[in-house]
């Protein structure tokens, strides 16, 4: 009797928690995929080592390779939303006038330095404009976004 109270009480446990481990990760699997990764963290493309930063006139590293595997023009990239680094904030540099926000900074060995990721949260829980970290911004109203790191340039 207690060993089937035990499977009862097991399958009224497990069978909702299989039917809700597949719900909502659809969006995840845009990027990361377990049988399919071939980047780091599970990512599906390969980080783009190809491009060459504006702001240092070397290949791309870490952070910005990740996302610009995606959002390079082809054929470096997917050209998904592209972006041109050369008329984009610069970054893989550190900052000399700013004081970067805490969550703006960059990853390990990156702490100082301006990312992508670090103005940017690609994750579908983060519902800003653009995936922007920070104050709440829509589109047409970037000013706060950019206050946060960029206050003396603030109007009065």
């Amino acid at each position: 009797m207690k060993k089937n109270l035990s499977f009862l009480l097991l399958m009224f446990l497990l069978i909702p928690a299989i039917a809700l481990a597949g719900e909502g990760h659809e969006e995840c699997a845009l990027c990361h995929g377990a049988h399919t990764a071939v980047g780091p963290g599970l990512l599906t493309e390969k980080p783009d080592t190809t491009t060459i930063n504006p702001a240092t006139g070397m290949p791309l590293e870490r952070m910005e390779a990740i996302c610009m595997a995606c959002h390079a023009e082809e054929p470096n990239g997917l050209g998904y939303r592209p972006v041109g680094m050369e008329s984009t904030h610069p970054c893989g540099i550190s900052p000399k006038k700013v004081n970067l926000p805490e969550s703006a900074k960059g990853f390990k060995d990156q702490e100082n330095q301006l990312t992508c990721m670090g103005c940017h949260d690609p994750h579908p829980s983060n519902t800003n404009y653009m995936y922007l970290r920070g104050p709440q911004v829509s589109a047409g109203n970037t000013q706060a976004f950019c206050i946060w790191c960029h206050p003396a340039q603030a109007e009065p």
